[in-house]
C-alpha cells in the first residue's frame, strides 16, 4: 500500500468538489461592523472612543468576559487582531501598524495546564511597529516605541524604544523641547520626564582615549 492509498491524500484538482462544498472549510460566525470583523463569544463588550479610526480589516475576538477599551484618537491599520478573554485597553492617541496582534490570553494552555489570561495595556501616544506581538500581562509605557517584529513579554516603561524577540529596551528617548515634535508626537512635550541613566551612553572609550559626546553635542548646539 502507497502512501497516498493509506492516507487517502488527493491532488487540488480530485479535492475541487470537496473545497468548493466547505469540507476543509473551518470558519467562525464573524459579524462586519464597518471596518471591524467581530467575534463575540458571549457577552464580551467593546468601547470605542471618539476620533478613532481602522483601516479594513480590523479583526476583533472576545470571550465570555472580555473587554476591549479603545480610547479616542487611536489608529489602527489594516489586518491587526484583537485578542480578549479579561481585557485590553488601548489608550488615546496610540498608533498601531499593520497586522499587529494584541491578545491577553494563551488561547489554549499546554497539556493539562489550563491557559491563562492577564490584562494588557498600552498608554497613550504609544507607537506599534508592523507585525509585532503584544502578549498577555503586558503593560508598554507612555509614548513608548515597539520595533517591527517584536514579541513583547513583558511591560516596557515609558519614553522607551523595545525590539527583539522578546522585546529588550534598547534606549531611552529624551525629550527635546519640541523642536523635533510633530502633532502625534507626545513624546517630546514631556517637561518632567527625566531619561533613565544607561552606563556609558554617552561616555566612549576609544583607543585609549575617551570621547564625551554629550559635552561634544552641547558645544556643537551652543554654536549653532
Amino acid at each position: 500500500m502507497t502512501e497516498s492509498e493509506k492516507y487517502k491524500f488527493k491532488t487540488i484538482d480530485e479535492a475541487k468538489d470537496d473545497l468548493i462544498k466547505n469540507r476543509h472549510t473551518f470558519t467562525d460566525p464573524w459579524v462586519k461592523y464597518g471596518p471591524l470583523r467581530v467575534l463575540n463569544h458571549g457577552n464580551g463588550i467593546m468601547k470605542i472612543g471618539d476620533s478613532t479610526r481602522f483601516f479594513e480589516p480590523v479583526w476583533i475576538r472576545m470571550g465570555h468576559k472580555g473587554k476591549i477599551t479603545i480610547y479616542p484618537k487611536t489608529f489602527f491599520q489594516r489586518e491587526c487582531e484583537l485578542i480578549a478573554e479579561e481585557e485590553i485597553v488601548v489608550e488615546e492617541e496610540v498608533r498601531v501598524s499593520w497586522n499587529v496582534l494584541i491578545m491577553d490570553t494563551d488561547i489554549h494552555g499546554i497539556g493539562n495546564n489550563p491557559k491563562e489570561n492577564s490584562p494588557v495595556r498600552i498608554k497613550k501616544r504609544a507607537w506599534i511597529g508592523s507585525h509585532a506581538r503584544i502578549l498577555k500581562g503586558v503593560t508598554i509605557g507612555e509614548a513608548a516605541i515597539i520595533a517591527c517584529n517584536s514579541v513583547v513579554t513583558s511591560d516596557i516603561p515609558d519614553y522607551a524604544v523595545a525590539a527583539g524577540i522578546p522585546a529588550k529596551v534598547i534606549k531611552i528617548l529624551e525629550p527635546f523641547e519640541g523642536k523635533h515634535g510633530g502633532r502625534f508626537e507626545g513624546k517630546w512635550y514631556n517637561p518632567d520626564f527625566v531619561p533613565i541613566p544607561h552606563p556609558n551612553y554617552y561616555v566612549q572609550e576609544l583607543g585609549g582615549v575617551k570621547f564625551d559626546w554629550k559635552e561634544d553635542w552641547n558645544e556643537k548646539r551652543e554654536k549653532q
